[in-house]
């Protein structure tokens, strides 16, 4: 009997060990429970509005996916040619590990669309935003805009984190937009590869239609473009696209810049640009940042840099130190009981003539470095009042080693 039983077992056990297994795609692996993680393909308008939800593993192929639910996450899902993303929530919002991957180029004609997606992801996040590990690929300007926050009546973003995206082409105008912010943002962007940009494409867009305080932590990203640095326009655009008197204050809004890497041939970092107008000089906002953006500017005060000497006058003029870092072409004028000290580090300050006028102030400055005429007049450096502090037209140079004049 026992004979009998045991035979039975093997049978069974070498049955089984002939019935055929389910194989994995190559480079795919099995969880723990030992099938694969399945993918689901969808196409078509779809909303989601469950708080919470956590949408992973799709392959969205077209159509809008809108999300009104608060906190929710979208992992692992591939966007394919015509298929975009709409979130509205007044929630937070996650996006992760997804792909975009458009095979059409964008095309829009009057404002309109005519072929192609004119926004890969817009997000209109009134909470926080989580943008990470992010890769838009495809054909080159297949999106007009990668990512646009909220603007006009839409909520207004209280932050955001945005690292680990890679941008591996083109994309038509600008990869992250932002509009409507809360007071006292705050958005990190950081580790991120902005590749092959085109001339006319900014890699950060920012407005401040409701002129609030905020600050743009922009660390350790990687910025590259098509074709000559001298012909690009920059980095960042802040554009004002108010209407009649009123305008967008860029004043408030502090941009930190740390660890960048560009290329070589890149002339400018960022501008301010005014509907109307066109490119201007003021409303411009505070630039903090580390050596890898000195290029961009004439001097530095502290770890905030100038494009101009004048405003650096104006930062340091209680008694601070200003930092040139280029040669500066710019008359250089210390009034009004102002107290400055400029380290010429090795650069020259130079203009037609009387380049550096001293009148009821205080100037010292430390070499190595050169204050010169272009065309000799009366001199480089000229005093004008009392050495006796209480005068009111009281005035003082201190020129120390290794400067020329």
């Amino acid at each position: 009997m026992k004979r009998k039983l045991l035979s039975v077992l093997l049978t069974f056990c070498l049955a089984f060990s002939l019935l055929p297994t389910a194989a994995l795609a190559e480079g795919e692996e099995a969880p723990a429970g030992g099938e694969p993680t399945p993918v689901e393909t969808k196409t078509g308008n779809v909303t989601y509005s469950e708080n919470d939800a956590k949408i992973k593993n799709l392959v969205y192929t077209n159509g809008t996916m809108t999300v009104t639910g608060a906190n929710v996450t979208i992992e692992n899902v591939t966007f394919g040619d015509g298929a975009a993303l709409v979130v509205n929530t007044t929630g937070d919002f996650t996006l992760t590990n997804c792909i975009f991957a458009p095979n059409t180029p964008v095309n829009i004609s009057n404002d309109e669309v005519v072929a192609g997606t004119r926004t890969a992801v817009y997000l209109k996040v009134g909470g926080n935003a989580t943008v990470t590990n992010n890769t838009f690929e495809g054909i080159d300007n297949g999106y007009y805009n990668a990512i646009e926050f909220g603007i006009n009546n839409d909520p207004a973003l209280k932050g955001a984190n945005i690292s680990g995206n890679t941008f591996t082409t083109s994309i038509k105008n600008n990869y992250f937009s932002f509009y409507n912010l809360q007071e006292g943002a705050v958005v990190n962007i950081k580790d991120n590869k902005l590749l092959n940009s085109n001339k006319n494409s900014d890699g950060i867009r920012i407005s401040n239609p409701k002129n609030v305080n905020a600050k743009f932590n922009i660390v350790n990203n990687t910025f590259t473009y098509n074709g000559s640095g001298a012909n690009y326009d920059a980095l960042i655009l802040l554009q004002d696209y108010s209407k009649g008197e009123s305008h967008q204050n860029f004043g408030s809004i502090t941009l930190n810049i740390e660890k960048l890497s560009a290329p070589q041939d890149i002339t400018t970092l960022y501008y301010v640009y005014k509907n109307g107008t066109g490119v201007i000089t003021t409303n411009q906002p505070v630039v903090k940042g580390d050596s890898s953006i000195e290029k961009f500017f004439a001097a530095k005060v502290g770890d905030t840099y100038y494009k101009t000497l004048a405003d650096a006058v104006a930062a340091a003029k209680n008694g601070g130190t200003i930092d040139l870092l280029s040669n500066v072409s710019e008359r250089l004028w210390i009034k009004n009981n102002e107290d400055v000290t400029i380290n010429l580090n090795g650069y020259t300050i130079s203009s037609e003539n009387q380049t550096a006028n001293v009148r009821h102030g205080k100037l010292t400055v430390n070499g190595p470095g050169t204050i010169k005429e272009d065309t000799p007049y009366f001199g480089a450096l000229l005093i004008k009042g009392s050495t006796n502090q209480n005068d009111t037209n009281y005035a003082v140079a201190t020129i120390n080693k290794n400067v020329t004049l």
